[in-house]
């Protein structure tokens, strides 16, 4: 297929989705599906133009150039989902600048990318707070709630994970685990006592059991060559997560008068 030829429907649908969604309006789902289509299709322009004119250069730059460009239609959207779209392909772009820029290699915090994530996705989070103390009635979804939290404490969880398991390859694995103990603290806060969320309070306590299994396994000496490692491993396992199964069960239990 000729270059003009893809160009052509890429760009056809990409400008027939956003003319449509402007003309349904951004007020009704319809708009604001075909509106995130047309955030999709400006990525596959930029793959398929990346593809056909081959430069060797970076990939990072394609999602940074991807962000920019669908960032207008995204803040004028009122679409919950597109923001978590736009965060996606932010995180993608960061994540590729910071190995594809040798940042990692030259830096002495090279896990540092966990913690950028981390707080890139907290200010998201955050600013989800702040339209909704303004009255910001589309920005009312659990779900993306949910999600934002998810994508704060798995980058948290990775370098306090490695911490415990390989400390000697160093890297801002002890600003991360700071970055967790820190993140667990507000979060147990935010989701009991502000936003009461019975599923991102179940995020906090599994990447507590996580690093509790972690380090249990790890100080154990346990070597997995005998039968009685394995054993011991899968006690440990059934005991950590029958705790924390008590431990939602509790806080859950304290959260019935909340909508959960």
């Amino acid at each position: 297929m000729h270059p003009v030829v893809k160009f052509g429907i890429i760009e056809s649908l990409l400008w027939g989705c956003a003319v449509g969604a402007f003309a349904n309006g951004l007020e009704k789902i319809t708009g604001k599906v075909l509106l995130l289509s047309a955030c999709v299709l400006v990525g596959v322009l930029l793959a398929v133009y990346g593809q056909i004119y081959q430069t060797g250069a970076d990939a990072w730059p394609i999602y940074a150039i991807w962000a920019a460009l669908i960032f207008p239609w995204v803040s004028i959207s009122r679409f919950f989902a597109l923001w978590v779209f736009w965060l996606a392909v932010s995180n993608v772009a960061l994540i590729l600048f910071w190995f594809q820029a040798d940042i990692s290699d030259h830096s002495e915090f090279g896990w540092g990318i966990c913690l950028l994530l981390a707080m890139l996705n907290a200010m998201g989070l955050l600013a989800r707070e702040v339209g909704l103390q303004r009255g910001v009635e589309w920005l009312r979804h659990r779900w993306g709630q949910q999600v934002l939290w998810l994508v704060v404490v798995v980058p948290l969880t990775i370098p306090s994970l490695l911490l415990i398991i390989a400390p000697s390859i160093g890297g801002g694995l002890f600003l991360g685990a700071i970055g967790l103990a820190i993140g667990l603290v507000v979060g147990q806060y935010y989701f009991r006592y502000r936003r009461p969320d019975l599923f991102c309070l179940g995020l906090n306590v599994s990447s507590v059991s996580i690093l509790l299994l972690a380090f249990l396994v790890t100080n154990l000496g346990t070597d997995f060559e005998e039968a009685a490692d394995f054993l011991l491993t899968g006690l440990l396992v059934l005991g950590v997560s029958t705790s924390a199964a008590f431990v939602l069960r509790r806080i859950a239990g304290s959260l019935e008068h909340h909508d959960v």
